[in-house]
């Protein structure tokens, strides 16, 4: 039948529509809104690190992994109020201290439940007095050139103290010799530290439960073997830039606890390395410097001669 005159001609249907404004609401901003509201915020209550405020301290006072429910991990930037470290279960505490944090290390020394520090000194910027008082402080690090006596003596009173890492410092012989006598101290480190000589690590060998020692670029000569030979329970020992000779692993003699060495930048070659694995039969592995035995069919010939060892 053919249309009316009067009829006007039908449009054909487009074959695509835009989207309504129903359809643009379910398919983004919806999700947008889920996300913001629902699944984010879950998302930082389960992450292990949640920021408190804009001063620079991230802390998580609730469990966040089953693995280590009473840890909490903080950073510490400038302007922090004192309170804003009071808390209470706080067990590990990252820090940075700065010209302008004078504050922090007070509020450092107040908290009582501490069990690792790990800290950066500047000028007029020490470690607090009272850190001593700390029942649980297990763990050090302290970095930065302004480390000096002054950090070396409260050091020295924190008795609880298993690990210690100090890396480039000002710190004297006679400091020294009170720091590194800890009772419970068990793995040492010290880096870049010239002002110590041999007299500082006077009494090293008493410190009885030491099983890892780790020294470098420290001015210490081959008298460092006698405090080392005493160490009975050491079963890892670095060594690197000293001013040491073959003549060290003569004076150290033997040391059947030591399983492990790594030895780099040292005035020591295939001889020096021959005396140690012979006085040291549980020696596993051994790392050197490729500098100090250039030529590789010494390195194949002392592998041949102690099969027990690895040599890197």
């Amino acid at each position: 039948m053919l249309a009316s005159p009067s009829e006007p001609p039908k449009k054909s249907k487009p074959l695509h529509r835009r989207p309504s404004l129903y359809i643009l609401i379910i398919t983004i901003l919806f999700p947008a809104v889920l996300y913001l509201t629902l699944i984010y915020p879950a998302y930082r209550e389960m992450s292990p690190i949640r920021t408190i405020n804009n001063a620079g301290l991230a802390v998580n006072t609730k469990r966040a992994w089953p693995k280590w429910p009473n840890e909490v991990a903080a950073f510490i930037g400038a302007g922090i109020p004192e309170h804003a470290i009071a808390i209470d279960n706080m067990a590990h505490l990252f820090a940075g201290a700065t010209p302008y944090d004078s504050n922090v290390m007070p509020a450092i020394g107040k908290l009582r439940h501490l069990q690792s520090l790990s800290i950066s000194t500047y000028r007029n910027v020490h470690l607090p007095d009272d850190l001593s008082l700390n029942p649980d402080l297990k763990k050090l690090n302290i970095f930065g050139e302004h480390t000096n006596d002054r950090d070396a003596v409260v050091i020295a009173k924190c008795i609880t103290l298993e690990k210690l890492n100090i890396f480039v410092a000002k710190i004297t012989d006679k400091a020294a010799r009170e720091m590194i006598k800890l009772p419970n101290l068990r793995i040492l480190t010290l880096r870049h530290i010239s002002t110590i000589t041999d007299r500082g690590m006077t009494g090293l060998g008493h410190t009885s439960n030491l099983t890892s020692l780790t020294l470098a670029s420290i001015p210490l000569t081959n008298l460092l073997a006698d405090e080392i030979r005493n160490l009975n329970h050491l079963t890892h020992l670095e060594l690197e830039e000293l001013k040491i000779t073959n003549e060290f692993f003569k004076r150290l003699g033997k040391i059947k606890s030591l399983q492990s060495i790594s030895l780099y930048n040292l005035n020591i070659d295939q001889h020096g390395i021959r005396t140690l694995a012979r006085n040291a039969p549980n020696l596993k592995t051994l790392e050197f410097d490729s500098k100090m035995i250039e030529d590789p069919l010494e390195i194949r010939r002392l592998a041949r001669e102690f099969p027990h060892i690895k040599f890197n």
